[in-house]
């Protein structure tokens, strides 16, 4: 069989007792040795007979994938040069009869077949999986790849909302006019371009490139419920009724307050405050003010809050139809003028392939393999609770075909961490991890939790915030069900070995920061300007540590790169040799900009 050929000298048992269970899932906590194993499983495939071009290994970043590499080289060429590596590794493998002359042969295969390997990011399997398509997916022959906020591509996206609204002028403005109406909450508050621009620029158009169906934008259902006209008024007037009757100011108050805004038609507002707001949350049952609401009263209210139920699902369901419309417009004029420019986004292929694949069968699959020249019978996935639902689009046809088979012929391997989810700005979706072994009929993950690289102070700690979230008072009631279903699938950690640690929770008090003075951009303005931030709070902790503990480094995490240069700036007014490491663009550097702004003049 191509791509996994049993090695001469070692039996069918030897094959599956290396190989262990064909298809597995891994829950692997940070530092437990994810990348270890799957570097082990690579070699574990390489060593029963699988070639190169026939393991499929992806991950996130071109630095990861490089780290897999490194590690499959690194581990053979040391067994193929130590014995004592050699017998470190054969126990990894459950396999007694590897010798040095065996990883000596592994490692003289990988190298002979090394622009054959596939370890690399999900991006750039992506790109080779598309080019073998380009005719079938409309891409361009030759054609550049940015992001969303590039300042042509925005351009371009402009010119489609234009074009969009000439449609519309060609139709009288009707179809538009209706749109407008309806996105707006029948208001005239919003320019029709503004409209048009927030939708099309946010999250929604991915969102209608991966469901472009018109029956997925309406099927909302709206529940029964609506009053009519003379319905509605003789319910209100019993809420009249009801309130004169009150004794208590707070509870005529409340009924005040709902009667109002069912007489303006404001039932977000109606189902949010008062008497209905304790009769329809669930957390208040039905009390107001400490006291049961009484059955009359509920009686009043239960067709009011229908209707109101009723009308703002309506309502919903007509946004998200207008919706629809609008960016099928817009998507239409958008991907034209991209084919055009010969421009991709950076998530067009995934949803070009998306689309694709879910058309696809199983001779579709076998032509993907002839055009990439090799077949996928091993899939390794990395940092799988990142990947997103259009990349698990891609995915899943593989995993499906491979994980049809029960033997080691073909093998699907997964680790990941939904704990260390950090691509959800992007698509990233770690539900699809806590489903995959439902969606491929595999056995239960294994868990990986013990950690190899802190020590067991540090990882007490991480024990001790994880496994009392539910119970922290800053989260409300729906957040505290989704904190406590998470923390019923926390495993508590562990150190491999005993090692010195230390952990301090600390919070800063950051204060008010004084205005910057527009023309004073001198060293002592700036230093002025961040006093008493959490960025300087930051900077005079790390001082602090640096000059306590003379010759040892110091990392220090945060959530954007603005800060990151702040720190980097703050730290080096202090002395300290500091560097950056991230997404920080070179163009960020004051000498880049002199740079650049001599060459446009």
């Amino acid at each position: 069989m191509r791509g996994c050929v049993v090695s001469a000298s070692l039996s069918q048992a030897d094959t599956d007792r290396i190989i262990g269970t064909p298809h597995q899932v891994i829950r692997a906590s940070a530092g437990s040795g994810k990348t270890y194993t799957l570097a082990v499983r690579y070699i574990a495939l390489l060593r029963v007979g699988a070639t190169p071009d026939a393991i499929l290994a992806t991950t996130f970043t071109r630095k990861a994938a490089g780290e897999i590499l490194e590690r499959v080289l690194q581990r053979l060429a040391g067994a193929a040069l130590d014995r004592g590596e050699t017998q470190r590794l054969a126990d990894d493998l459950s396999d007694p009869s590897l010798t040095q002359a065996h990883c000596l042969e592994l490692l003289a295969t990988v190298c002979r077949g090394l622009h054959r390997v596939s370890i690399s990011t999900l991006d750039s399997f992506f790109h080779r999986v598309a080019t073998c398509f380009r005719h079938e997916l409309g891409i361009p022959a030759r054609f550049t790849v940015t992001h969303a906020k590039d300042s042509f591509i925005m351009r371009l996206r402009s010119r489609a909302v234009e074009a969009a609204l000439a449609d519309e002028a060609d139709n009288n403005f009707s179809t538009l006019t209706e749109m407008v109406r309806r996105l707006s909450h029948n208001t005239a508050t919003r320019s029709v371009t503004g409209l048009i621009n927030e939708v099309v620029s946010g999250d929604l158009y991915d969102v209608y490139r991966l469901n472009p169906q018109q029956a997925m934008w309406s099927s909302l259902t709206v529940p029964p419920g609506l009053l009519s006209r003379p319905q509605l008024a003789e319910t209100i007037n019993a809420l009249r009724d009801l309130a004169e009757q009150m004794t208590k100011k707070n509870w005529a108050k409340g009924v005040k307050i709902n009667r109002e805004s069912a007489e303006q038609g404001n039932w977000a507002v109606f189902v949010e405050k008062g008497i209905a707001r304790a009769i329809t949350d669930e957390t208040k049952e039905r009390k107001y003010y400490g006291v049961d609401v009484p059955d009359n009263m509920i009686a009043v209210y239960e067709p009011l809050i229908a209707h109101a139920r009723a009308e703002l699902i309506s309502r919903v369901a007509r946004q998200t139809i207008a919706t629809h419309r609008l960016l099928a417009c817009f998507d239409g004029h958008y991907t034209r003028l991209r084919q055009e420019a010969g421009v991709l986004l950076h998530n067009d292929l995934p949803f070009k392939l998306t689309d694709a694949l879910a058309r696809w069968d199983e001779g579709s699959l076998a032509e993907l393999y002839y055009r990439l020249d090799a077949r996928v019978t091993h899939l390794l996935l990395d940092e799988f609770q990142d990947t997103s639902l259009e990349q698990w689009g891609i995915l899943e046809p593989f995993a499906r075909e491979i994980c049809a088979h029960g033997d080691s012929s073909r093998t699907f391997f997964c680790v990941g961490d939904v704990k260390q989810a950090i691509y959800g700005w992007r698509g990233g979706c770690a539900e699809i991890f806590d489903q995959i072994q439902q969606t491929l009929s595999l056995d239960r993950a294994a868990e990986l939790n013990t950690s190899y690289r802190s020590s067991q102070v540090v990882l007490d700690t991480v024990n001790r915030v994880f496994g009392s979230l539910g119970s922290n008072p800053a989260l409300d009631t729906v957040a505290r069900t989704d904190v406590a279903a998470w923390q019923d699938r926390f495993v508590p950690h562990t150190a491999h070995e005993d090692k010195p640690g230390y952990v301090e929770l600390t919070a800063s008090e950051v204060g008010d920061l004084p205005d910057s003075p527009e023309d004073d951009d001198d060293e002592e303005s700036s230093t002025r300007v961040v006093a008493g931030s959490h960025e300087a709070f930051v900077a005079d902790k790390v001082d602090q540590i640096v000059r306590n503990a003379p010759g040892r480094s110091v990392g220090v995490l945060v959530n954007a790169n603005k800060t990151a240069a702040m720190l980097i700036d703050l730290l080096r007014r202090r002395g300290l040799s500091v560097s950056g490491e991230g997404g920080t663009p070179l163009t960020d550097d004051p000498a880049v900009g002199l740079v650049l702004s001599a060459m446009v003049l």
